[in-house]
């Protein structure tokens, strides 16, 4: 299942069993990063869903280790330099992935997240 969304992404896929891939898209300042960290949050937060989030070094805009929206909503993320650096760091019991600004990993992020799918994880 690839799922592509505008800006909501509907709870009840997070009770899901399956592994699924979403892609939040949209021009500069329409609040992708904003979705995203309410879709993690609520991931862990609400449904207690192991989840882990990853931005590109290279995006330093608000500093390491964080996603940061225009409107300074903020999720914990690591900083990775390529897709080899998530699959290293991925840690057995997650159940949802988050990528930050994925078109800074290259085309290898399409792999990444069809395998993450496979093991049954939900990625954004």
């Amino acid at each position: 299942h690839i799922i592509l969304i505008k800006m909501t992404i509907d709870d009840r896929v997070l009770y899901s069993p399956d592994g699924w891939i979403a892609y939040i898209t949209g021009p500069m300042f329409s609040g992708k990063p904003d979705e995203l960290i309410d879709y993690l949050s609520r991931a862990q937060d609400y449904a207690g869903l192991q989840v882990q989030a990853f931005k590109p070094g290279i995006d330093d805009r608000y500093g390491p280790g964080i996603i940061t929206s225009h409107n300074d909503k903020k999720f914990p993320a690591i900083d990775v330099e390529n897709v080899r650096d998530i699959y290293n760091q991925l840690k057995a019991g997650t159940q949802v992935v988050g990528i930050s600004e994925s078109q800074f990993l290259g085309e290898e992020t399409i792999d990444l997240s069809l395998w993450l799918q496979e093991q049954n994880k939900k990625v954004l």
